[in-house]
């Protein structure tokens, strides 16, 4: 079977988990972000279909489009991702 579109889950600018609870992931405050992610971030936006919703996580965005009957229904999804918070999902 061949993908015949691609459609980016990505996390905004926010997320409402440090709001209730501060020290949410504060232990990654020494990871080194990738050089160019901001701008391999503006080109996904810009060229590719993306799901984002301001507030939450990306393997949330994931987990809601992909248990959600309206999104997308008439489509077999495969999800790519090497979170371990996706062994969670459904198969």
């Amino acid at each position: 079977m061949k993908a015949t579109k691609l459609i980016a889950c990505l996390m905004g600018m926010t997320n409402w988990r440090k709001d209730i609870f501060p020290s949410y992931k504060a232990n990654r405050s020494k990871i080194i972000r990738p050089l160019a992610l901001g701008v391999a971030r503006k080109y996904i936006i810009d060229n590719y279909e993306i799901l984002l919703i301001e507030g939450i996580e990306a393997d949330d965005v994931l987990g809601i489009s992909e248990t959600d009957p309206e999104s997308y229904p008439d489509w077999r999804k495969i999800i790519i991702n090497e979170d371990k918070d996706l062994h969670q999902m459904p198969v």
